[in-house]
């Protein structure tokens, strides 16, 4: 299992997220003025979605499960989520 610790401050609190990040497979990139999009396959659910190319190289494409599709070819899951009472340092 690959995982990834992230920090971020959500509603005033600092959390520590625990993720875990899979690489997606893509298929059937199609490119049109403005609406380039691709489908590609959440390793999490094998579910297959469209996304917008702008779309997952901005904040990325969120699939029914909960992960979020990036546009480097990667796909985090959230599996724990804590509140630290002061930001630790790595």
């Amino acid at each position: 299992m690959n995982v990834q610790i992230i920090y971020r401050k959500i509603k005033g609190k600092d959390y520590k997220i625990t993720c875990e990040r899979r690489d997606y497979k893509s298929f059937n990139y199609s490119s049109e003025f403005s609406r380039s999009n691709i489908l590609i396959e959440c390793p999490f659910c094998n579910n297959r979605i469209r996304a917008y190319v702008w779309s997952l190289c901005g904040c990325g494409k969120k699939c029914a499960c909960g992960a979020i599709h990036s546009g480097s070819g990667e796909t985090f899951k959230e599996i724990k989520r804590e509140v630290i009472e002061c930001r630790e340092m790595e």
